[in-house]
């Protein structure tokens, strides 16, 4: 398959709990002959944890402590009315308006047409109509550096299933339903929701409470009661990764964590 067919972008979240988060694991436990490993994801990653996990209990015991940044599995919808009302539509608007490859095909040709300053004030005010995030968190001299590693090639489909989520308040498996192809992957008319309660590994959940887009109260409810939580009151999305103050409020507990529950190293 070649990135210009249509069906080389045709995978979601499903696909990476299925298939790409339990072959990762079981190669890097195979290659460093460990018994489990730390899975340490932000945002959309941490997404296909709660779903890998959930799914696959064989899976979840071999992680050792599962580090959730901006922890993500049901999100509120969009601060702008107009884009969450775009959201909350079925998957035809989604195909007509991006088409069925990637998202934002252009971002590379921009970034490099508008430069490093000009490109990181884009994304500001984009973040800003979006999701209402000011960004304050982030000095703005790193921020021409950082915005580079924002965007990367994802599947419209990816998308399509988060608006999905966004509609149905479920996080739950993407509905083929209005092609009828979901009857090949499971029977009944609602799709299968991902049942993060039944996750066995330890959780570490971080979340902010300026962050507009998860819906962290119902994550939080859903969770086991063991579920180690840490809030950010004054964190949104991407200051997880990106705050100027992450090494003192975020990285020292992750360390911690880590030191706590890591158990692959055979006697080490």
């Amino acid at each position: 398959m070649k990135p210009s067919e249509e069906r080389f972008w045709d995978f979601c979240l499903d696909d990476h709990a299925r298939d790409d988060i339990p072959s990762m694991i079981n190669y890097i436990l195979k290659v460093t002959e460990r018994r489990s490993l730390s899975y340490i994801a932000f945002s959309n990653g941490t997404a296909c944890g709660f779903a890998a996990f959930s799914r696959d209990p064989l899976v979840a015991s071999k992680v050792d402590l599962f580090v959730a940044l901006a922890a993500t599995h049901i999100i509120k919808g969009l601060y702008n009315p107009i884009a969450d009302a775009v959201a909350r539509t079925r998957p035809g608007l989604t195909w007509f308006m991006f088409g069925r490859k990637t998202v934002l095909p252009y971002t590379l040709f921009w970034r490099r047409m508008l430069g490093p300053t000009l490109f990181a004030k884009v994304i500001d005010a984009s973040l800003l109509f979006l999701f209402n995030w000011k960004s304050r968190n982030m000095k703005d001299e790193d921020k021409p550096l950082l915005y580079a590693h924002l965007f990367s090639f994802s599947p419209v489909k990816g998308m399509a299933h988060w608006f999905q989520i966004t509609a149905s308040g479920r996080f739950q498996m993407y509905d083929d339903s209005f092609v009828l192809a979901n009857k090949e992957t499971y029977s009944g008319v609602v799709p299968p929701r991902y049942d993060v309660a039944s996750i066995r590994c330890p959780i570490a959940v971080f979340y902010g409470g300026c962050d507009t887009v998860p819906d962290s109260e119902a994550l939080l409810a859903d969770l086991p009661s063991s579920t180690y939580k840490h809030f950010e009151e004054e964190y949104e999305h991407l200051d997880f990764l990106w705050a100027d103050n992450a090494k003192e409020h975020v990285w020292p507990r992750i360390l911690s964590l880590l030191q706590r529950h890591a158990k692959g190293n055979d006697g080490d």
